[in-house]
């Protein structure tokens, strides 16, 4: 189903990226499940020739009034992390990290992940936890205001840790 300015439905329409990492067509009302770093090679150091993981950073402003059931939101996924981690496999998530941050007087809310190909949605999700956080994010999340989207510039990786990301996107 679009969404603002004829978008698709952002937490199930497939992503289409060019190797700048820039997204290919789309607005920048997207949930935090877009692609908005680059793609990341071996030959500076980070995952290999054959290997794309996505990085991005995306800043969410919550709607004005919601700020206590963002806060609330927030505990339930601190709370519940264990459930949370659990998810992480079937999206191709090797690291999620949320932030908050107030600007000029709103509440925000920021993700930073970096995942593999060919996740699943978060939307298709068979965990309670996931169908929990959307329900906050649908009530929370003020898509009248467009994300912030940070452009991924470079990443640095130990090699340890690449060939351990390769290896569970392989899996």
């Amino acid at each position: 189903m679009p969404i603002a300015d004829g978008c698709p439905d952002p937490w199930t329409a497939p992503a289409l990226f060019d190797f700048a990492g820039s997204p290919a067509g789309h607005c920048c009302r997207r949930p935090p499940l877009v692609l908005v770093g680059g793609i990341l090679n071996a030959t500076r150091g980070h995952f290999g020739k054959n290997h794309v993981a996505k990085n991005r950073v995306h800043a969410f402003t919550v709607k004005q009034g919601m700020e206590a059931e963002a806060e609330t939101w927030m505990r339930i996924l601190v709370e519940r992390k264990v459930e949370c981690v659990q998810t992480l496999d079937r999206e191709r998530m090797h690291y999620e990290s949320i932030f908050k941050s107030f600007q000029n007087g709103r509440m925000r809310l920021s993700w930073f992940t970096v995942h593999g190909v060919a996740g699943e949605p978060l939307r298709n999700s068979p965990h309670p936890i996931d169908k929990l956080h959307l329900e906050y994010w649908d009530r929370c999340i003020d898509m009248d205001v467009p994300a912030e989207r940070l452009k991924h510039v470079v990443s640095f990786l130990p090699e340890s840790i690449r060939q351990e990301v390769e290896a569970r996107d392989a899996a």
